[in-house]
């Protein structure tokens, strides 16, 4: 990962807590944090080693500080390898890694756009630009007196700081691709003003 110190704090921030991501995107009903049946605690379980195997896989990515903190500090991707069954109670509870001679504090996991937004067929731009859209929704960006193509340049910018790991394929999506998700989310929010 070629990031810069400033993209990786950035990404670091974005990232969630390891029981936060597997609950995010695996889990299949609610659970509370501390569970109290064993069938929770499987379901927990289940996820837990699912997202460690999409980690060590190399789908998803983690960030944290090295330990002994010193002053000035930034995140360091955590390598794939360091990933096992044996580490996800030491992360979910603590937030920390133990990977060799390195230690890691603070752990946050970094869920890529692709992989939120594969399809069956190529991964699609929608969950980046309908994050985008409500990122701006949120902060009133959006102007209904305008038109919906108006917003496509604060729209492709509002992606890329979202998701700065996929600028490259944000920055080379055509117009088309991007107004096709705004354009129903624009809509939606035009009749909801009315």
């Amino acid at each position: 990962m070629q990031l810069s110190p400033t993209e990786m704090t950035q990404l670091w921030e974005d990232g969630k807590t390891f029981s936060a991501t597997a609950e995010e995107l695996f889990a299949t009903r609610e659970i509370p944090q501390f569970p109290a049946t064993q069938a929770e605690l499987d379901e927990q379980m289940l996820r837990a080693s699912k997202l460690v195997a999409e980690l060590a896989a190399g789908k998803l990515i983690a960030l944290g500080f090295p330990s002994p903190p010193r002053a000035g500090d930034t995140p360091l991707a955590i390598p794939r390898e360091a990933w096992n069954d044996e580490c996800t109670v030491e992360v979910s509870m603590y937030g920390t890694l133990q990977h060799g001679d390195h230690a890691y504090i603070k752990v946050r996991i970094c869920v890529p756009a692709s992989y939120v937004t594969k399809t069956n067929g190529r991964p699609t731009l929608k969950r980046i630009f309908e994050d985008a859209f409500e990122d701006m929704a949120r902060s009133g960006e959006i102007n209904l007196s305008n038109t919906q193509t108006s917003h496509t340049a604060l729209l492709r910018e509002r992606a890329t700081a979202l998701h700065p790991l996929h600028k490259v394929f944000i920055e080379n999506s055509s117009e088309r691709a991007a107004m096709k998700y705004f354009s129903p989310l624009f809509r939606e929010l035009n009749l909801g003003e009315k």
